[in-house]
């Protein structure tokens, strides 16, 4: 083979491999070069939201969301529709107890219409929206 040919093909390949190795090493900082909005910074939240009513409670059933400690449920018997919680609801969780689903709501009324929603929450980073049920109320049977 001809020597200029090897010499060629070495200079080739060395240069090719310095410049990948400097690409790979300059592209593991961990720094991002843009800056983030720390308002998006919360939890999923979950997908599903259901409710299985009964006489005087009511079992909720959602998909449990990563990263979660634990789950606000907020019932009303007025429509949920401030961010915040609304005047006369009653708030299951705040102790920090309902980890996973599902979570039975003791208590209700018979025949009283409830309004309901949950969020979920972390010790580290912002609760996730509400989520509301498909049917945005439900109704506790009414014993006969």
């Amino acid at each position: 083979m001809n020597m200029n040919f090897i010499k060629s093909t070495r200079y080739t390949v060395s240069s090719g491999l310095f410049i990948v190795l400097t690409v790979l090493l300059s592209s593991c900082e961990k720094a991002n070069d843009w800056e983030t909005d720390s308002a998006y910074n919360r939890l999923f939240r979950s997908t599903k939201l259901a409710v299985s009513p009964s006489i005087n409670d009511a079992e909720v059933i959602w998909n449990n969301t990563i990263n979660t400690d634990y789950y606000i449920i907020e019932v009303n018997t007025s429509e949920l529709t401030s961010e915040d919680y609304q005047e006369g609801s009653v708030i299951f969780g705040e102790d920090k107890s309902i980890k996973s689903s599902p979570y039975t709501i003791e208590g209700l009324d018979a025949n009283t219409s409830y309004y309901i929603r949950i969020r979920s929450c972390s010790e580290i980073a912002s609760p996730s929206k509400w989520v509301y049920p498909e049917n945005t109320s439900f109704k506790q049977y009414c014993p006969k």
